[in-house]
């Protein structure tokens, strides 16, 4: 299992982004498009009949190389 970092967008101006662990991006999408709402692990809810768009972006991993 993955981590995604997925972004909810309301409208224009609204929206939020949320980290959601899954196999992969479309077991994701299913999971939030079967329900009404969708609780994170950390107590956070998005009224899925609220959201116009859906975005998925992997986390970038932390290089332990030095930049210098």
């Amino acid at each position: 299992m993955a981590k995604y970092s997925v972004l909810f967008t309301f409208d224009k101006e609204n929206y939020k982004r949320l980290e959601i662990e899954g196999e992969n991006e479309g077991e994701i999408l299913k999971m939030l498009t079967t329900s009404e709402w969708y609780t994170s692990e950390d107590h956070q809810a998005v009224n899925m009949g609220n959201v116009t768009s859906i975005h998925f972006t992997k986390p970038a991993k932390i290089s332990n190389r030095s930049p210098w």
